[in-house]
């Protein structure tokens, strides 16, 4: 019950927040660095929102970096000069703009309205590394690396090709519904723009006609660094065929 009243009070801030007007938007982006923070509130704003979501069941988020639109972080000053604004992301969600203020119904300060982050919310966006998928070359590289990295962890004589898909896959929100490899490649948990490749290793075998199959799947970094592997031994295809007896 206390984690739905929780959920029902972070739908009323996301409410409160989707209707300032967007007429008050430039078009400009400007850095978080750029909103100079009151420091004191700003860590007091910070402890009010870690507590909320210990008090929720939420994950402890990570203070990030973030780019907000000119006009409306003009827009949300002008209102009340002592608000603070912080980007959350606890790296198993969506990443959120948080506003802290003082609550005039409560006269508590604390968090007062939240912004997820979306395609279709322009006027604010989490800063976030270098896309190399973005390009054929980023694609391909991150092939390259998965495959030598398995022959690697594989440690097998008679390597003969590696397939894949050519499609590199960028976690967005590293617990979503449709990552069948659930939210973790060995052990090691995705982060937030990390990057799986899927690939199957063949080997050649001695007196046989078929390719011996290795299924791979690999967690790298943003910029294609190896954080984990995962290695299965698929075998020799269902119907072996010695040499000449191919039909």
């Amino acid at each position: 019950m206390k984690k739905l009243l929780m959920l029902a009070m972070m739908i009323g801030l996301l409410m409160s927040f989707s209707i300032i007007a967007s007429a008050t938007d430039s078009g400009q982006m400007v850095s978080s660095t750029s909103i100079v923070n009151n420091p004191d509130k700003e860590k007091l704003c910070i402890s009010r929102i870690q507590d909320f979501q210990a008090k929720a069941g939420f994950p402890k988020g990570k203070i990030v970096p973030f780019l907000i639109d000119s006009g409306r972080a003009a827009w949300i000053r002008q209102q009340d000069p002592d608000e603070i604004l912080v980007a959350i992301d606890d790296g198993e969600s969506i990443a959120k703009l948080i506003t802290c203020s003082l609550n005039s119904k409560t006269g508590q300060y604390g968090p007062t309205s939240i912004e997820n982050a979306s395609s279709i919310v322009k006027w604010w966006q989490p800063i976030r590394p270098k896309n190399l998928l973005e390009t054929q070359e980023g694609k391909e590289k991150a092939g390259s690396v998965c495959s030598e990295a398995a022959k690697s962890e594989v440690n097998r004589e008679g390597f003969n090709s590696w397939s894949w898909d050519n499609n590199p896959k960028e976690v967005y929100e590293p617990k979503p519904s449709y990552w069948f490899e659930g939210n973790s490649v060995d052990g090691k948990s995705f982060n937030r723009y990390d990057v799986l490749v899927r690939g199957t290793l063949f080997y050649n075998v001695p007196d046989e006609t078929e390719l011996y199959r290795v299924s791979v799947l690999c967690l790298l970094s943003p910029t294609l660094d190896v954080k984990a592997i995962y290695v299965r031994d698929l075998g020799l295809p269902r119907k072996k065929l010695k040499k000449g007896e191919l039909k």
